[in-house]
């Protein structure tokens, strides 16, 4: 479809099923396999079921929810790149780039298990705000770059028609007010470990010369693990932890 044909079509399509649609019987006329969109306010990462935040994906998104409430969202690798880059770039590098990353890990388990084979991202630049589109590709590496370099600038342009269509419709996340999580479970392995050694009476420094990191790198670990527990003391984050445990 002729680009300003597709605009044209988002434009009457109305609803955000609709929308969604005829974006995914696009990318797959050119070879995706498909796609996400999302927006999200980077003053409530930690909050994201706050009002103008929302995931729309082709796949559903049962899977997203999941990485949202554990709270994936602010340790994901893109949003460190999402205001430093203007055009789309391949994402699956920069995943396997934060292998060791909760997030990074997280969604590389999950396109591995869709044997997605590439990814582009195309940030949608925005001020106080995380947005964008992710198509993803299937195949062999040949096929997966033949197709990338053909349609690149093509599927570019029509994710930006998609998510300005999206915005105006106002998509927004599905009511999660009977979904309970666990705030240990939001905790990182290496988060984990200095609660576990901390549990045996160590200190920072301690903590870093046992897991081969520094004192300060440790004193960061445990404000974000007084963050997510939202306690305010060590004492209070080991108790927690070792309740867990002891159940």
């Amino acid at each position: 479809m002729l680009n300003h044909t597709f605009s044209e079509a988002l434009d009457q399509a109305g609803s955000v099923d609709a929308i969604a649609a005829l974006f995914l019987a696009e990318i797959q006329s050119l070879g995706y396999e498909g796609y996400d969109a999302y927006s999200v306010n980077a003053t409530t990462l930690h909050k994201p079921r706050q009002a103008g935040n929302w995931v729309v994906a082709s796949y559903g998104v049962d899977n997203v929810m999941g990485y949202i409430v554990q709270g994936l969202i602010p340790l994901c690798p893109v949003f460190a790149q999402a205001g430093t880059r203007a055009t789309p770039f391949n994402y699956l590098d920069l995943l396997r780039e934060h292998v060791g990353n909760p997030a990074a890990a997280w969604q590389l388990e999950l396109l591995e298990a869709e044997r997605i084979t590439g990814a582009w991202w195309i940030p949608i630049n925005a001020i106080g705000a995380s947005k964008g589109v992710t198509v993803y590709l299937k195949g062999d590496a040949e096929r997966v770059e033949v197709i990338a370099q053909a349609t690149r600038d093509e599927v570019h342009l029509k994710s930006v028609y998609f998510f300005q269509a999206l915005e105006k419709a106002g998509p927004t996340l599905p009511d999660g007010g009977d979904i309970y999580v666990d705030p240990l479970s939001t905790l990182s392995e290496r988060e984990r470990e200095c609660l576990n050694w901390a549990a045996q009476g160590k200190t920072n420094l301690e903590i870093g010369l046992i897991l081969g990191i520094s004192a300060n790198t440790v004193s960061f670990h445990f404000k974000n693990i007084f963050r997510r527990l939202e306690v305010h003391s060590r004492t209070q984050a080991v108790a927690a932890f070792t309740r867990t445990v002891e159940t």
